[in-house]
């Protein structure tokens, strides 16, 4: 019993600060109505959602990056191609973007990593080879003078035979006898 009396005297209290509070409001209400008008009608509620403008603004943002977007994809699966030789699957880099939250050209590097590492190795040991190989080539050309033929132009052991004629008293009969008594003497 006493709990409905607290709850019965909570109820008035809030009933007499409500009556105080809009008091203003009813007095000038019974005015209207002895006067025979009508009480203001109620401003209108504020329009949920957007505006037309706002809709537009949106909508052109969204369009722009869009946009931006397919142009990127685009650009990423031409240079992927032109690259590795293979399409590029711009869903799947897409879905790894969003996975990483990362913008789309840097989740292209960081998911390519070692293909384009391999790929940049592979082109400056090219680069490397060729600039060898021409080095080569300006030296064979320097070479092509020599008064002996040169196989393929790579050096060989008769590239150290010396052009002018040898003493031909070293490669007489009597020679080749002494160089074969001094041999078979063991001195």
């Amino acid at each position: 019993m006493v709990d409905a009396q607290t709850k019965v005297q909570t109820l008035n209290q809030e009933q007499v600060a409500w009556y105080e509070t809009n008091k203003a409001a009813l007095d000038e209400y019974t005015k209207l109505k002895a006067a025979g008008g009508n009480p203001p009608a109620p401003a209108p509620p504020a329009p949920s959602g957007i505006s037309k403008e706002d809709l537009e603004k949106y909508l052109g943002e969204r369009d722009r990056s869009y946009a931006a977007v397919l142009g990127l994809t685009t650009t990423l699966a031409t240079q992927h191609y032109k690259n590795f030789g293979e399409v590029l699957d711009t869903g799947d880099l897409i879905a790894f973007a969003e996975k990483n939250r990362l913008p789309l050209s840097e989740a292209y590097s960081q998911k390519f990593a070692e293909p384009i590492k391999a790929r940049n190795e592979k082109l400056e040991t090219k680069r490397i080879d060729k600039l060898v190989q021409e080095k080569l080539t300006a030296e064979r050309a320097q070479m092509a003078g020599q008064p002996f033929p040169l196989r393929h132009q790579d050096p060989s052991v008769l590239d150290t035979l010396n052009a002018t004629p040898p003493d031909k008293a070293q490669y007489s009969a009597e020679a080749a006898a002494a160089e074969y008594a001094r041999i078979t003497s063991g001195a």
